[in-house]
């Protein structure tokens, strides 16, 4: 069974405002048995422009445990990161 390197949309939402979301997943190697399953959502305005992105990591182990997990919130319209870490 071929994980590392899988991915898929989860959906595309459009709000009354005509802003955008677009939510997908992606499964990359966390080495030594390990997966890491990253979820991303991006938001675009009605004008195209990006607004808000997140990106969320979880380190899986072989038996399905979360090891750690990592989100990562860009609020590009201000032009601020933010990361929390959680083990």
């Amino acid at each position: 069974m071929r994980l590392s390197g899988d991915f898929g949309v989860v959906g595309t939402y459009t709000d009354n405002a005509g802003n955008v979301t677009q939510q997908s997943w992606r499964i990359d190697d966390g080495f030594n048995g390990r997966a890491n399953l990253v979820s991303l959502s991006t938001t675009i305005d009605q004008f195209g422009t990006l607004t808000l992105s997140t990106t969320t990591t979880q380190l899986i182990d072989t038996s399905g445990n979360v090891i750690s997990e990592e989100l990562i919130v860009f609020y590009a319209d201000i032009g601020v990161t933010l990361t929390l870490n959680r083990s």
